[in-house]
């Protein structure tokens, strides 16, 4: 239906706020083929999911970016592993629009680093690209961007937190949730 309607669409802009949003729904589409796919219907194996998630993104990009994707074995009940999952796609899509950008790049291959890993009674998920960076008064809790104030919102959905930083190696994006439950 986004596509039908993207049809009636003449400005960019506006035909990119419809190519977002079908990236979300795509998101969530996966984690169901997920549960689909495997034996166990209420959690979704992380190590599986993610990194087809991530690769969907990229490919729907068409920019020459590697993947370095680290994963624990990792299962999260569904009402976990969709928030996770969004949250996921949107820090991959904002690196996609501003650190893999033609000509940000400054002669060096685009690089994007995803990882879920326990440590102690968290769970956090790394994503980092090896971009410009972030601006300079950039804070995730204030952003005008509807993709920030989704990362910001799902992760206090799942009681968790995050954080930004900014590098001459580009921008990294940690969020840290607690363990229960998984």
């Amino acid at each position: 239906l986004l596509f039908l309607q993207m049809e009636y669409v003449s400005l960019p802009q506006d035909k990119e706020l419809f190519q977002e949003s079908q990236k979300r729904i795509q998101a969530m589409a996966l984690v169901h083929e997920e549960l689909y796919g495997a034996e166990d219907l209420s959690s979704v194996n992380m190590r599986d999911y993610m990194p087809r998630l991530v690769e969907r993104v990229l490919a729907g990009a068409a920019l020459p970016v590697r993947l370095e994707c680290a994963v624990d074995e990792v299962r999260l009940p569904v009402t976990r592993s969709i928030p996770c999952g969004l949250i996921l796609n949107e820090l991959v899509m904002n690196a996609v629009k501003h650190a893999f950008r033609p000509g940000e790049a400054v002669g060096r291959p685009g690089l994007l680093r995803v990882s879920l890993r326990r440590e102690g009674p968290l769970l956090v998920l790394e994503v980092e690209d090896n971009g410009p960076g972030l601006p300079a008064d950039f804070d995730i809790r204030v952003t005008p961007t509807l993709g920030m104030t989704l990362v910001y919102s799902l992760t206090e959905q799942l009681s968790g937190s995050i954080s930004a930083h900014s590098g001459p190696s580009g921008a990294r994006f940690r969020l840290e949730m607690p363990c229960e439950g998984v």
